[in-house]
């Protein structure tokens, strides 16, 4: 039986004796007249109806408490409440205390009172609901199933997905009991979509994909718009890297709900990586449905530009600044379409207005590079100056290592010195300066700064590579540069610059043979002049002297005045004619 808290003694002369005696109370413990009761309020005056007569200290307790919860004095309500339901065990007084605390979010109190009324009432499906509720809240997950596979059994439908979800949300905890209930349950009642759609959760949490995506086919199966299901099986294809899958299931949710502009905003942004063309019916659809939202008008305006529809891009994009609305990509796409165009006066114009955000820089560069060749190098790095006051810490630092990269490296070390003094703690800065004293080959200087960056951030891939690599190529620390090479590759073994160091480090500790794998990796992914070097080289180390003329030459053509092969040929008299 659903009961439902009333406060109403049955022997009613008692709440006629004890008003009078609350109203004089109330009156005595105020100097003015009691506060005016809110005529709204999420706690109103309420009635319970007893098991047993009430003690008159007790329904003085009780009267105590409603009067102040209606009065704002919840602390006050909830403790009379909680105590009484305690000291008499009255099924009603407990069910309300539990109603009590739950609506001022006091999970303890309303799990130990939801408790209290499973037991007195063990029938009482609303207590057990309330007991799922709670111990979810609290992460006692086991109990929270147990409960509801009773309600379960009883017949009911608990949410065990709300459950299995907030297990798996729970980073501290265990799920791997959870699960085990879950499975089994899942063999006895294999077709309750609660339980796998839960069930699914909780495999995929524990990575066993290939079974949760099982559930949620058989979840679908059942009732094949369950949302629940679909998103679920969503995320799981997406955590296999079957992403182009994952974007038709979550598709389907937007034929489910095809008014939800959320969920077609999600839709279109995943689309973009397998389909424009069908990216862009889905931004055209929420733009011409709500022509105000201007999220989807620049999502559009970008797809437009990506497919070749430069007119319909321009001219949300100027719409877009005319609003001022998305104002940074907006020029900045501009100036991409001018710039396309040959128009370098409009590009410059939309690039130099890019004032914010994270193409901030990468406009200033190419406004930097425009500018270099319409007015001159001192022009551009005038205008990086001008760029640098206005801008973000972040974004001033990066604008000084852009104005280095353009420089000669001695005249790059003092420009760095002058933006090291105003931002020290930079770790951009301080990297930009240790590479430029690697290419000046002043390695003591260079480890200065790479070490300093370490002190910071020890995991630094790159600091770590570049660290070593100076050290290898500069110096006869050869066993000290590996060991900072093979930290690098610990952390990162894909990067090509940290292959290529190892490679050439393995071929100067005398190993061309376990050198070539890692240089071939290298120049494979990032086709490089100094890599062809050293690949070309331990070639040339290994007798294949074919391959490693044909390299070289590759990296010539790549880089026609670079050092690194020319002195390499040179060193090895490389016979270059023949």
């Amino acid at each position: 039986m659903l009961v439902r808290a009333r406060i109403f003694q049955r022997n009613v002369k008692h709440l006629f004796i004890v008003w009078p005696m609350l109203v004089l109370i109330g009156c005595a413990n105020q100097a003015e007249k009691p506060p005016a009761v809110p005529k709204q309020h999420p706690l109103p005056l309420t009635t319970v109806e007893a098991s047993e007569p009430f003690k008159q200290e007790t329904l003085y307790s009780l009267l105590s408490a409603e009067i102040g919860l209606v009065r704002g004095r919840y602390e006050l309500g909830l403790n009379n409440y909680i105590q009484q339901a305690r000291d008499t065990q009255d099924l009603n007084v407990t069910a309300r205390a539990t109603e009590v605390a739950r609506i001022l979010k006091r999970h303890p109190e309303s799990l130990e009172m939801a408790e209290q009324w499973r037991a007195l009432d063990p029938s009482s499906e609303e207590a057990r609901f309330i007991l799922i509720s709670e111990y979810t809240t609290s992460g006692q997950y086991l109990d929270a199933f147990r409960e509801a596979k009773r309600l379960l059994v009883a017949g009911k439908q608990p949410k065990f997905s709300d459950i299995a979800i907030n297990a798996s949300r729970n980073e501290n905890t265990d799920n791997a009991t959870l699960t085990e209930e879950f499975e089994e349950a899942v063999l006895k009642y294999p077709s309750n979509i609660e339980l796998l759609i839960g069930s699914s959760v909780l495999l995929h949490q524990q990575e066993q994909y290939d079974l949760a995506l099982a559930r949620t086919e058989s979840a679908e199966a059942i009732e094949p718009d369950n949302v629940h299901a679909i998103y679920q099986r969503f995320v799981t294809l997406r955590s296999m890297g079957r992403g182009l899958e994952a974007t038709n299931a979550y598709g389907l949710l937007v034929k489910i709900q095809p008014e939800n502009r959320e969920i077609r905003k999600s839709y279109a942004r995943m689309l973009v990586d397998h389909d424009l063309t069908a990216a862009q019916e889905q931004y055209v659809m929420l733009h011409e449905s709500d022509a105000s939202d201007s999220e989807s008008k620049v999502a559009l305006a970008i797809t437009q530009h990506e497919l070749g529809d430069l007119d319909e891009a321009e001219r949300h994009f100027v719409e877009l600044l005319n609003q001022g609305k998305h104002t940074a990509i907006a020029n900045f796409s501009l100036g991409q379409m001018a710039y396309e165009r040959e128009d370098y006066q409009t590009a410059l114009k939309h690039y130099s207005e890019v004032n914010e955000g994270r193409r901030f820089v990468q406009a200033a560069t190419r406004a930097a590079n425009l500018i270099t060749d319409l007015s001159g190098f001192d022009q551009a790095r005038a205008f990086l100056a001008e760029k640098r006051q206005n801008a973000s810490e972040q974004h001033q630092q990066s604008l000084y290592v852009v104005e280095a990269s353009t420089l000669d490296s001695e005249a790059a070390v003092l420009l760095l010195n002058q933006a090291l003094e105003k931002h020290p703690s930079s770790v951009n800065l301080r990297y930009s300066r240790g590479m430029q004293f690697a290419a000046l080959r002043q390695p003591e200087r260079a480890e200065q700064d790479f070490l300093a960056i370490l002190d910071v951030t020890p995991d630094d891939a790159n600091t770590l590579n570049s660290l070593g690599y100076t050290l290898l190529s500069q110096t006869s620390r050869i066993d000290e540069a590996g060991q900072y090479i093979k930290a690098a590759i610990e952390i990162d073994d894909q990067n090509a610059a940290i292959l290529d160091s190892m490679g050439w480090y393995l071929f100067k500790k005398g190993d061309p043979e376990k050198a070539l794998g890692y240089l071939e990796r290298a120049y494979a992914s990032f086709k490089d002049d100094e890599v062809a070097a050293h690949l070309g080289e331990v070639y040339w180390a290994l007798g294949k002297r074919s391959k490693a003329k044909k390299t070289w030459q590759e990296g010539l053509e790549l880089n026609p005045n670079g050092v690194f092969i020319n002195e390499t040929i040179k060193r090895l008299n490389v016979p270059w004619g023949e």
